[in-house]
């Protein structure tokens, strides 16, 4: 008596099923791994706002005064009304993490950067200078000109705008409830070189209540010296 014998292998059903619970896992993983890159590229900005943070405190010490604002979203050829600097875009490399020489003597660097947070740029004077930048290699905005700071209203903001590089005032949506949307990170209007330009431009690097209002539609990830880290 003749017996069939067994096939050996799988069925095209078995091969599908199989294919697709791989693509199932790769899938999951690829998630995973870019929730873990957003969580630690996060974490990172955070340490470079506190880094950041402790050297220009440290500069205060000693100067009693705080470095130029570096005009966050304004042109980097830095900004001079009336005879006063308003911005320097490279301020944050220039005066933290460079040695001064004031009258023959040294002092700083308050901080040392890593290549990971400089980018290059040519200044207003042509000379080489650097950006400090997030992960996202977006600049850090930094405010400290008293006239200017408007969350920390002793000391200084310090914020980036996210894994979106988006501030609030770029978002599109009217974050002051003036009627208005922006769509420009305008950080000062300078009007007189001196005014603080409220308004969107005040929602720099702000989490605020939007990002807390579950009826809320918008979305904000910027993290700062300010709001609570997430």
């Amino acid at each position: 008596m003749k017996t069939r014998r067994a096939h050996s292998g799988f069925t095209i059903v078995e091969l599908l099923v199989v294919i697709s619970i791989i693509l199932f896992l790769l899938a999951m993983m690829a998630g995973v791994f870019l929730r873990t890159t957003k969580m630690a590229k996060a974490k990172a900005a955070n340490a470079l706002i506190q880094k950041v943070a402790i050297a220009l405190a440290r500069y205060q010490a000693e100067w009693r005064t705080l470095p130029p604002d570096n005009g966050y979203g304004l042109p980097q050829n830095g900004g001079i009304v009336g005879g006063k600097v308003l911005y320097d875009a490279g301020t944050l490399w220039r005066y933290l993490g460079c040695e001064l020489t004031v009258n023959g003597q040294t002092y700083g660097p308050y901080t040392q950067f890593n290549a990971n947070e400089l980018v290059a740029f040519t200044d207003a004077n042509g000379a080489p200078a650097y950006l400090v930048v997030d992960p996202w290699k977006n600049p850090i905005g930094y405010v400290g000109d008293p006239d200017r700071v408007v969350h920390n209203r002793d000391t200084f903001d310090l914020f980036s705008a996210g894994p979106d590089g988006k501030t609030a005032c770029n978002d599109g949506i009217d974050n002051d409830g003036d009627g208005a949307t922006d769509n420009a990170n305008t950080a000062y209007a300078a009007a007189g070189g001196t005014s603080r330009q409220m308004g969107e431009a005040s929602m720099n690097g702000s989490l605020t209540g939007f990002k807390k209002n579950p009826k809320s539609t918008e979305v904000l990830d910027d993290l700062n010296n300010w709001d609570p880290q997430y």
